[in-house]
């Protein structure tokens, strides 16, 4: 069977009426009917397109599940539900934009549609369920309404594609696994709606080098960010009152944490595996034990600052103890700079202790290579390209350390090559010296949008550039990377 023509006497088509018809591959729906059921077309392969009439309300549970075929869905105005699975492993569907008129999407609706690289949520959804989009590994961008209230488990889970998510203020939970494997995620906002931060939540995001918890947070769950290996920066606020186990595991880029007066308890293993994590600052004012809670390397080799007046407690507690330095802050001794870090991922910035030296991981991303490093105007390149490892000297005031990646090139363009322009990149723009006359500059933004295309007549020019974002630049065959 191939082509079936419904008539308009039909008003439902009923549970698993053509389950398995692999063979067919043109249907017509009339306006008759109002249902379509349970696995009604469950691994129909041959499926390439469906029109579903103005005059259905709902899409049952399965009901298009493992039509791999399946291209194009138009959902009109009438449906008001799509059932769980209901549209589960379409593995080519590549857009669907689902009418205000839906005010419940089920469990899976979306799961595994790894094609899918756009989708539409619309203003009538309240929560987006559990796993409704795990696993689209092509969704590269998704925009949640403000009438969301709740995200819950796996609903974004392993959206490899997904590199950025901007949460709207009115949801207050994100649930289990809610981000989970999102290896692409580079930037999250959290809002100050949100109280809880759950078990997985934004586990495996990789490429996430920041996140700001807001203030309105009181726990952040088991796991919430393990093995986030790219993420330097953390701001827990005084909110917080718990950090779940194995919360920060494997975060292997972090290198400080500032833990507030407000937590009451740390889980196991929540710092077990940040091995460059050699500055932790505790506000906490009445310790307790948290045993197994820092990796080795920052007990043997970081340092435990802890206010005025609390080293003694502190040496009394397990976890705490094991800091082979802790030293006391506060008062006149209370001192701290900022110590701004511009590379091909962002700008992130560490707040440090005034006079002490800093190690930092520099990790290039796949596929690129330090071109050049400076620490306010001074060129330490030599010292960020001999290791992982980079200690900055004493720091005393405020200071930025810019990075400008290279394009990695085993094969070379040596003709390219030979004669390279001088990259100097400022607080507002860069600035580009000795190219060759006539050479054309291109940058783009992050996002791979153009916003410069230009000729240097005379091999010198100063571009100005909005400051707080990530740029790409090309010129003479070489492409470069960097932030202002």
């Amino acid at each position: 069977m191939t082509s079936v023509t419904i008539p308009n006497s039909v008003t439902s088509i009923g549970n698993s009426v053509f389950y398995e018809c692999s063979g067919l591959t043109s249907i017509t729906i009339p306006n008759s009917v109002t249902s379509i059921g349970n696995s009604v077309f469950y691994e129909c392969s041959g499926l390439t397109s469906i029109t579903i009439p103005n005059s259905v309300t709902s899409i049952g549970r399965m009901a298009f599940d493992s039509c791999s075929g399946l291209t194009s869905v138009t959902i009109p105005n009438s449906v008001v539900s799509i059932g769980d699975g209901a549209f589960e492993r379409c593995i080519n569907l590549s857009s669907i934009t689902i009418p205000n008129s839906v005010t419940s999407i089920g469990e899976s609706a979306f799961y595994k549609c790894s094609g899918l690289a756009n989708i539409t949520i619309p203003n009538s959804l309240t929560s987006i369920g559990y796993a409704v989009f795990g696993d689209c590994s092509g969704l590269t961008n998704i925009i949640i309404p403000n009438s969301v209230t709740s995200i819950s488990g796996s609903a974004f889970s392993g959206c490899s594609g997904l590199t950025s998510v901007t949460i709207p203020n009115s949801v207050t939970n994100i649930g289990e696994y809610a981000f989970s494997g999102c290896s692409g995620l580079t930037s999250v906002t959290i809002p100050n709606s949100v109280t809880s931060i759950e078990k997985s939540a934004f586990q495996n995001c990789v490429a996430l080098v920041s996140i700001t918890i807001p203030n309105s947070v009181t726990s952040i769950g088991d796991w919430a960010f393990n093995s986030c290996s790219g993420l330097t920066s953390v701001t827990i606020p005084n909110s917080v009152t718990s950090i779940g186990k194995a919360a920060f595991q494997a975060c292997v880029d972090l290198v400080s944490i500032t833990i507030p007066k407000s937590v009451t308890s740390i889980g196991q293993n929540a710092f077990v595996g940040c091995e460059n994590l050699l500055t932790v600052n505790s506000d906490i004012l009445e310790p307790f034990n948290c045993k197994d809670v820092f990796a080795s390397n920052t007990l043997r080799n970081g340092t435990l600052y802890v206010p005025a007046g609390t080293k003694d407690l502190y040496t009394r507690f397990d976890g705490w103890r094991e800091f082979l330095k802790i030293e006391e802050v506060g008062g006149q001794q209370e001192q701290y700079v900022w110590l701004t870090i511009k590379d091909g991922r962002g700008s992130t910035m560490l707040k440090v202790k005034k006079g002490a030296t800093q190690e930092l991981a520099v990790k290039p991303e796949a596929g690129w290579k330090i071109l050049m490093a400076t620490l306010d105007g001074t060129d330490i390149s030599a010292q960020i390209k001999s290791g992982n490892v980079y200690t900055t000297p004493a720091i005393m005031n405020d200071a930025t350390i810019n990075i400008i990646y290279e394009m990695d090139d085993p094969s070379g363009t040596f003709a390219a090559r030979e004669s390279k322009a001088d990259i100097n990149v400022v607080d507002d723009g860069v600035i580009i010296s000795n190219a060759e006359p006539q050479s054309r500059c291109v940058v783009y933004s992050s996002s791979g949008q153009q916003v410069v295309n230009t000729v240097i007549e005379d091999g010198s020019r100063k571009i100005p550039l909005q400051n707080g974002q990530v740029y790409i630049l090309t010129i003479n065959g070489r492409t470069l990377k960097f932030a202002l």
